[in-house]
């Protein structure tokens, strides 16, 4: 159900896991990195507001569906 969202957040953690693992290859000497920009060239959030959405509609039919089989139950 949270595929979408936890993918946005994984492909976050895995591109600060790549620069961090080839840190010394990366930045020149004396030099800083803005991780700002990192988060925002990664972090999709059409991605992860997606996911979110779909969470919350599948959780309204999910009550939805267990109203209907109550008033199925009543006479």
């Amino acid at each position: 159900m949270l595929g979408a969202a936890l993918i946005a957040v994984f492909a976050v953690l895995a591109q600060a896991g790549i620069f961090l693992l080839f840190w010394n290859q990366i930045m020149m000497k004396d030099a800083s990195l803005a991780w700002y920009w990192v988060l925002k060239e990664t972090f999709s959030p059409g991605l992860f507001f997606g996911g979110l959405v779909v969470v919350v509609i599948s959780e309204v039919f999910r009550l939805g569906n267990k109203l209907q089989e109550e008033q199925e139950l009543t006479v």
